[in-house]
């Protein structure tokens, strides 16, 4: 039978624990500060990049894997006659799935590509369950048939607290920036599979508390079977660890996992940034 390998890239936000089970290829992302590059995970950590990225007058830039990493990748992974599935973070945040179709196209072995329409911990899951079912003797079309069930039971959710990084990345006018920054204004969205929505904004942290109080009811009423609850922060501040010990308090026999979230997602969102994944039964 075929061996299937699973490869993904670094906005993945596995533990270290699942990092040590799993037989698994990750293939970094970029950063650049200025005059500075960095290989995502490799040469700077997580925490190393928020505060850099704190005293940086400009905004960190992330690229893609070029073409030629993804083939590299492919071809040693395929070199023995195994079957790849590549599985990457939502293409509404990067390139990097462009670049892994474009390499499957130019590898010589067989090589199957998954855009997640997630990232961190969304994309987390499917990437767990992927590897679990490898290392079974589940075919490859029913391993990409449950990655999409998993896609299809998983909801992302994440609040921006601070929204520099949205003004120094053009995302907002510098004065659309200035007012908002002045009126306190945070933001809470939910990442669907071709854009960020915005469910909520306001005026102090009153508006982000009151949309995860909303989820975490919305839960407790409706009755909803959850597999796995997950949470990846940008910086673990009182307000972040209140919202978790809230979740763990209404939900005593669902998992939680907490991550630091990846520097890619960080560049977008800014520091103190939290994402709440929820995967349904």
């Amino acid at each position: 039978m075929t061996a299937i390998k699973i490869v993904t890239d670094s906005t993945v936000d596995l533990t270290d624990a699942e990092l040590k089970k799993l037989d698994l290829t990750i293939v970094p992302l970029n950063i650049n500060f200025e005059h500075e590059n960095f290989i995502d995970g490799v040469t700077i950590t997580k925490e190393e990049f928020i505060k850099k990225m704190s005293e940086s007058q400009t905004l960190p830039k992330t690229s893609q894997p070029s073409i030629g990493e993804f083939v590299e990748v492919y071809n040693d992974l395929t070199s023995d006659g195994s079957t790849v599935i590549s599985i990457h973070l939502t293409d509404v945040i990067s390139g990097t799935i462009n670049a892994a179709q474009q390499a499957a196209q130019l590898a010589d072995g067989d090589v199957r590509v998954i855009n997640s329409k997630m990232t961190s911990r969304g994309l987390a899951r499917q990437v767990l369950r992927a590897c679990e079912l490898s290392q079974t003797d589940a075919s490859v079309s029913e391993i990409l048939t449950e990655i999409q069930k998993v896609h299809d039971k998983t909801f992302l959710y994440l609040d921006v607290i601070h929204l520099d990084n949205l003004v120094k990345g053009g995302r907002i006018s510098k004065a659309a920036g200035l007012i908002s920054n002045l009126l306190n204004i945070k933001v809470f969205m939910q990442l669907t599979d071709t854009t960020l929505v915005t469910i909520g904004k306001g005026r102090g942290m009153k508006v982000v508390q009151k949309h995860f109080d909303l989820l975490r009811k919305d839960y407790l009423s409706s009755g909803k079977a959850i597999k796995a609850i997950d949470f990846a922060h940008a910086g673990l501040s009182q307000f972040n660890q209140a919202i978790i010990d809230s979740y763990k308090k209404s939900f005593p026999n669902i998992p939680i996992t907490v991550t630091f979230t990846s520097p890619v997602i960080t560049t977008h969102t800014g520091a103190d940034a939290m994402a709440i994944i929820i995967e349904e039964l």
